[in-house]
């Protein structure tokens, strides 16, 4: 071979090898800057707050990682298969915690079909006093529970890490004679920024929280009750300030008119309903909060 087609072969490897890392850069830089748009934590986007549209029930998934929690598990009417088809889809196999708020079928509904399908560290639960106070189907959830995985009984104080999330029960009374108002109140918090759910709780509850002067501030407010007048206090929501405001239900059993006031006082704040937008996610970094929904 002569030093001319060596100088060629050189030439032409040398152009080859150009062009693929030009190719390499501009993929890279095309997805990073998608992930950015999205306000995603790594290109997987696995540090999320998920909302799925579960009907007139709730289930909110958080996932960062290979680490997922589920607060509430979604309703008994389908036995739970709304929520693991969403789990199947977004490629949840554990589950490191399975928050509960109170003992109500729409809150509960889903979890022996959890139980079946993933493999689940620990329930955190209200106590076997509570369950006897609501239904059987609820007692009988709680039995499955016990049976077939670990359980902890709930208490205010406690924390709990999931992946780069921290999950603070920040709020829990049992001496309300209301059951909707013995839920539990939980904050998850990641890169400085927050979210605040507490299932069916009550004016009662919105009220006890700011006597006591318990810091509900959140970037991410999920509407107590399912948005229901019995759970709106427009002081409490104002207290809150929150950039978000999540609403789980349908459209027979969400805010109504209520949005229009909360507009009022909280102009910049974005409303988005399971109903009418599906599944709600959230993308934390260390820029922000990233909202994302499903319609």
């Amino acid at each position: 071979m002569g030093p001319k087609i060596k100088k060629k072969i050189i030439v032409i490897i040398s152009v080859t090898v150009s062009l693929a890392c030009i190719f390499i850069a501009a993929f890279m830089f095309c997805d990073l800057d998608k992930d950015k748009l999205l306000g995603r934590a790594d290109k997987n986007g696995n540090d999320s707050i998920t909302f799925l549209n579960v009907g007139n029930a709730d289930c909110i998934l958080i996932k960062s990682g290979k680490h997922a929690a589920l607060i509430d598990t979604g309703d008994i009417v389908d036995n739970g298969s709304k929520v693991v088809s969403e789990l199947n889809k977004q490629s949840v196999s554990n589950i490191d915690y399975v928050f509960i708020t109170h003992p109500h079928t729409d809150h509960i509904g889903g979890s022996a079909a959890i139980i079946n399908n993933f493999k689940v560290n620990k329930f955190i639960t209200p106590s076997v006093d509570e369950f006897t106070y609501s239904s059987s189907d609820a007692l009988s959830i709680y039995d499955y529970i016990l049976k077939k995985s670990k359980a902890e009984v709930i208490k205010a104080g406690n924390t709990y890490t999931v992946g780069v999330f921290k999950v603070e029960i920040i709020y829990y009374n049992t001496d309300f004679k209301d059951e909707n108002d013995r839920s539990t109140v939980y904050k998850v918090s990641a890169y400085g920024k927050t979210m605040i759910a507490g299932g069916d709780a009550g004016l009662a509850v919105e009220d006890d929280m700011l006597m006591n002067n318990i810091s509900v501030k959140a970037n991410i407010f999920k509407m107590f009750h399912h948005g229901s007048n019995t759970a709106y206090d427009i002081t409490f929501i104002k207290r809150v300030a929150p950039e978000y405001i999540v609403v789980s239900a349908d459209t027979s059993f969400a805010l109504n008119d209520n949005s229009d006031n909360i507009k009022l006082n909280l102009p910049n704040v974005k409303i988005s309903r399971t109903d009418t937008n599906g599944n709600i996610s959230y993308y934390f970094n260390k820029n922000g909060i990233k909202c994302v929904e499903e319609n």
